[in-house]
């Protein structure tokens, strides 16, 4: 006779166990992903002054333009080609020294709005010639061509300025002759 032992089918049963998860793994891989991923953010232009020679390199473009920039008569702001420049709304530069920017067509310099709120697809009124960017004689766009606003004309009132300030980007404005 057979032992009865024996003849009793084995069950083997496998417990799952809940270990903790391997943190070195999931570090690792949030550092590689990090390093690996190509991180970009604008630089910001924080001269308000160029007084001597200034180079924006492609390497830390874009570049944020966040205030009024002069160039001043003694300085030199340098742009080189592929840079772009993210202006914020009524911000611009004026330059009474030199301006070097040689862009080719494979790789331009751009000047554009810091934002897609700020765009003016059919821009149709322009400030120029003025001592500071936030200062010029209005021009608007008529039948193709830009035409200066006669400030002597008793027809354009203060809510035609508001219109034409806002327009450009600015809260208001004022009249000034100089």
């Amino acid at each position: 006779m057979s032992d009865p032992s024996h003849d009793i089918p084995f069950k083997m049963y496998l417990i799952k166990r809940n270990k903790p998860p391997d943190f070195t793994f999931l570090v690792i891989s949030v550092i590689l992903s990090f390093l690996l991923s190509e991180v970009r953010t604008d630089t910001l232009f924080k001269d308000t002054l160029v007084i001597s020679k200034r180079t924006l390199s492609l390497s830390d473009s874009p570049y944020l333009v966040e205030g009024d920039v002069v160039v001043e008569p003694e300085g030199q702001l340098v742009i080189e080609s592929g840079v772009t420049m993210k202006f914020n709304p009524g911000v611009g530069i004026t330059v009474r020294g030199v301006l070097t920017a040689d862009g080719d067509p494979d790789s331009k310099i751009v000047f554009t709005s810091a934002g897609d709120a700020y765009k003016q697809e059919n821009r149709t009124i322009r400030l120029v010639d003025g001592p500071t960017v936030q200062q010029g004689i209005i021009q608007v766009l008529e039948k193709g061509k830009w035409r200066s606003v006669c400030t002597n004309s008793r027809n354009w009132t203060q809510s035609d300025l508001t219109v034409a300030c806002r327009q450009l980007g600015f809260t208001g404005g004022e009249w000034h002759h100089w």
